[in-house]
């Protein structure tokens, strides 16, 4: 959990991404509750992991607190995200933060957040397979990303999949990769 513009939110972390990304609903939400934050112009182009155009309305700067810190950050705002909330590697560097996937925790300062993983997040556990509707062949040792839906426990989830795990000869999601 952090704080955004000083309301309770949270947030996807999200190392393999460059820029912090906000979904315009909720920068909107926001922007009822605080009128004084503005939408600049955004020069350029951010894409997604699949490589698909992210369709950016403009950039701002928003406070966020996290750990006790609080800081000025600049984010994305863009259309039809699949989150709300995304903080990438520049707000986490203005925090100087430091992640240990073992431990799974993210370190601002001296104090430690405990971090949920996907595979946690997901409720997958390591037997779990990966089911393609078409015919893709993920060899062992290699990595992807996968854009798919999770289904169990009686709800389904949209997002990139990633593999989780030590041993690159077992699949680590249970997902129909559409």
């Amino acid at each position: 959990k952090i704080t955004l513009a000083h309301s309770l939110a949270t947030c996807i972390i999200d190392t393999g991404s460059a820029l912090s990304v906000l979904s315009s609903s909720v920068f909107y939400a926001l922007r009822k509750a605080h009128p004084s934050l503005t939408l600049g112009t955004w020069e350029g182009e951010a894409r997604v992991a699949n490589g698909g155009k992210l369709e950016v309305e403009g950039v701002t700067f928003i406070s966020v607190g996290m750990a006790g810190t609080t800081k000025t950050c600049r984010f994305i705002i863009a259309k039809n995200t699949p989150f709300k909330v995304l903080l990438g590697n520049d707000s986490l560097a203005r925090f100087k933060a430091e992640i240990s996937f073992e431990k799974k925790q993210l370190r601002v300062g001296n104090r430690n957040i405990e971090i949920t993983t996907t595979s946690q997040t997901l409720g997958l556990d390591k037997n779990s397979a990966v089911v393609s509707t078409n015919n893709v062949t993920i060899l062992p040792g290699k990595e992807c990303i996968i854009w798919g839906s999770v289904n169990g426990q009686g709800n389904t989830q949209e997002g990139i999949l990633e593999p989780l795990t030590e041993d690159v000869n077992r699949t680590m999601v249970n997902a129909i990769v559409t």
